[in-house]
């Protein structure tokens, strides 16, 4: 039997399928590998992030958080408001923060608790408080959400992302305080953080001024320029209705045995 030497066939070592088929499977592949580490990053993030020590916490967020916050010009009120929200802390013995407080420009109602013992309160916020047991009252509230570490439990993940990064000196170092303001505003906290920091915040109301005059009027009011809001059945949202937290806080008062009248101080 006589050989019959060939060369060998080029399609030996090749996939049947196109090689573009071939290029997209892999890109899917590594598109849904890159997503499942964000994603497990993301709860990792989610559930570690708010486990630091306050200390350490408060060290990140002056280094890279509010590098500019110094640096940001004051309204003539911050003063007055530093003031009244140390008044308020000193109500919390075990603080492990050093509370500070900036005012922020926009029209909306709001204040936040932010990472290292920032409070932000609007401008919004200041001018609807018709007293400052009112205004105090908001306050106490924020220093509850700082009692629970909720601000950071509820931070949007962009902004946990983006203090971890800093914490390893990976950017956040051009932070501001104004251009943050918009992801802070993503704080998102269940009912149960609400009714604990309304909760905690009476109790400073009450330490700081022997009663609880004022408290709640600022939900009322709400309530009262925004009904639709207010109607919202409570189980649709993870926030109670503005009229049930009234509701509960004048329940506390009564269950605590707080005083509900006494003397309004002027607003700030």
């Amino acid at each position: 039997m006589q050989a019959k030497p060939r060369l060998p066939d080029d399609r030996v070592n090749l996939p049947d399928s196109h090689p573009l088929a071939d290029a997209a499977q892999l890109v899917a592949a590594v598109a849904a590998l890159g997503l499942l580490a964000f994603v497990a990053i993301a709860f990792f993030v989610d559930a570690v992030l708010w486990l630091l020590p306050p200390q350490t916490e408060a060290e990140l967020a002056r280094k890279h958080w509010w590098v500019a916050a110094d640096d940001a010009a004051k309204d003539e009120r911050t003063d007055e408001l530093q003031a009244l929200v140390s008044a308020l802390a000193k109500g919390w013995p075990e603080n492990p923060y050093t509370l500070r407080v900036r005012i922020v420009e926009s029209d909306e109602p709001n204040a936040f608790a932010a990472p290292g013992g920032m409070v932000l309160v609007t401008d919004g916020l200041l001018d609807t408080a018709q007293s400052e047991n009112e205004l105090a009252f908001v306050l106490g509230h924020e220093i509850g959400h700082f009692r629970g570490r909720d601000h950071l439990r509820g931070l949007g993940r962009g902004v946990l992302f983006q203090m971890l990064l800093a914490s390893m000196g990976v950017g956040g170092g051009d932070a501001t305080l104004l251009g943050q303001t918009g992801l802070l505003a993503t704080l998102s906290f269940n009912r149960d953080q609400e009714r604990d920091a309304d909760s905690f915040g009476l109790d400073l109301l009450h330490r700081r001024y022997g009663h609880v005059a004022g408290a709640g009027v600022f939900f009322e009011r709400m309530a009262a320029e925004d009904p639709t809001a207010a109607a919202v059945p409570a189980f649709v949202s993870t926030h109670p209705d503005l009229r049930e937290r009234v509701h509960a806080v004048h329940t506390l008062a009564q269950q605590r045995g707080y005083a509900t009248e006494g003397e309004l101080r002027p607003k700030l």
